[in-house]
């Protein structure tokens, strides 16, 4: 398919020779493009560019989890946020049910936090990860499930082609109220009631 592309698209090789930035500045937010085609770490590019301090609060939004919920737990163990919410889709996705329970981890199903009117939500195909610090917001969208073959780990590359950008903010933002995604505070989802 590529060289099909290469072959009919002319002005591509045009602009082969362009230098390409991963970074662009765009109203006060810094966008950062985190990619792999098999052959990097997501999860490492995302560890090199998220900020040092202390995290708040980190929300993870996904169709699609580990049954351990590996991601989770990579990220728990290496930015230890104080709170983390984690969005599931139990009638189409997969959950991370053998998840061990854990006092700062809530868990929440996507029609419980996603306001559609009296319609059902949709189906959920979003990726989110927001990560909210006390003076710094940073989001992660793509095409990243919240799975180990889609984000790699610190030592293992990713399995899946995949792309996503990191917008960081140097403002306490949300931009999942932006979207309507409301986060109650207390979870929506019992882990331990779910049946596979």
């Amino acid at each position: 398919k590529w060289d099909w592309l290469i072959k009919n698209s002319q002005w591509l090789s045009d602009i082969s020779n362009t230098p390409i930035s991963n970074v662009a500045i765009n109203n006060n937010e810094k966008l950062i493009l985190l990619k792999s085609f098999a052959d990097a770490s997501i999860y490492n590019q995302l560890l090199e560019n998220l900020p040092k301090g202390i995290l708040e609060n980190m929300t993870i939004i996904s169709p699609y989890y580990n049954k351990n919920g590996d991601v989770i737990t990579n990220l728990l163990n290496d930015l230890k946020p104080e709170t983390v919410d984690v969005v599931v889709v139990s009638r189409f996705g997969t959950v991370p049910y053998k998840f061990p329970i854990q006092k700062s981890v809530q868990f929440h199903e996507w029609e419980n936090v996603k306001n559609n009117g009296n319609n059902e939500s949709p189906r959920l195909h979003a990726k989110i990860i927001q990560f909210k610090y006390k003076n710094e917001t940073c989001i992660l969208t793509g095409s990243t499930n919240a799975t180990i073959e889609a984000l790699g780990t610190k030592t293992t590359t990713s399995r899946n082609a995949e792309m996503s950008i990191l917008i960081k903010s140097n403002e306490n933002k949300n931009w999942l109220e932006e979207l309507e995604i409301k986060i109650p505070l207390k979870g929506t989802f019992n882990l331990s009631s779910y049946n596979k």
